[in-house]
């Protein structure tokens, strides 16, 4: 017998975490998973549990208010747990926060006045592993490209979406500073920044130290 999956669903509002309960059983009913439910302890929850989950229905309202705070904890989630797969579901004007969450590591953005068609094609293709945006999300990004103006119409400034969190490691590296030195500055593990650097040099489309400087240039970085 296959070993079950974990799905984890962080909704502070009894009656909507009972809907996505209730909503998974629906569609899901021939996989093999379990489902755990919080209203609140998330952070306790992921430090008791989070290495057993593949996907996440996460509601941004479970966390700390400041919108700063919740990009970085799931950043930090998504770096300690990246088997966990986060859709977010939220209300609309958490959009404007859309490519911040997206570099943080998020799989999927839905409104909660989402229809159930879009919300099981979101299910659908973040546990298949992909990235989902949907028509509200692709949407603003065309109107916004990556929250400003980017440099060439034509090429979308990618700087604009990392985290924060990716922008501090990217200003050490391309002051010249050693992986070890910022992993101490941080207080982060060597091999998570190492992870960071990884994900800057795919996110900015760089082969390298020396393109990433030449990007960075480019888009006003530096």
């Amino acid at each position: 017998m296959p070993t079950s999956e974990y799905f984890l669903i962080a909704e502070d509002h009894g009656l909507t975490n009972m809907g996505y309960t209730l909503f998974m059983d629906l569609h899901f009913r021939d996989s093999n998973y379990k489902i755990v439910n919080t209203m609140k302890d998330l952070q306790e929850i992921l430090e008791q549990q989070g290495h057993r989950f593949t996907f996440a229905i996460w509601d941004l309202e479970l966390t700390d208010d400041d919108m700063t705070n919740k990009i970085d904890f799931i950043e930090e989630t998504v770096q300690k747990f990246p088997s966990m797969y986060i859709l977010i579901v939220t209300t609309k004007n958490k959009l404007r926060h859309v490519n911040q969450l997206y570099g943080a590591g998020i799989r999927g953005f839905l409104v909660k006045d989402s229809k159930e068609t879009e919300i099981l094609n979101a299910i659908q293709t973040v546990l298949s592993g992909q990235i989902f945006e949907s028509k509200l999300v692709k949407q603003y990004r065309a109107m916004n490209g990556s929250d400003t103006k980017s440099t060439s119409p034509a090429e979308p400034n990618p700087f604009l979406s990392l985290s924060r969190r990716e922008q501090q490691v990217l200003r050490q590296i391309l002051e010249g500073q050693r992986l070890k030195d910022i992993s101490s500055d941080i207080g982060v593990k060597q091999s998570t920044i190492a992870t960071y650097k990884h994900r800057l040099l795919e996110k900015v489309n760089a082969r390298n130290i020396i393109e990433l400087h030449e990007m960075a240039r480019l888009h006003n970085f530096v």
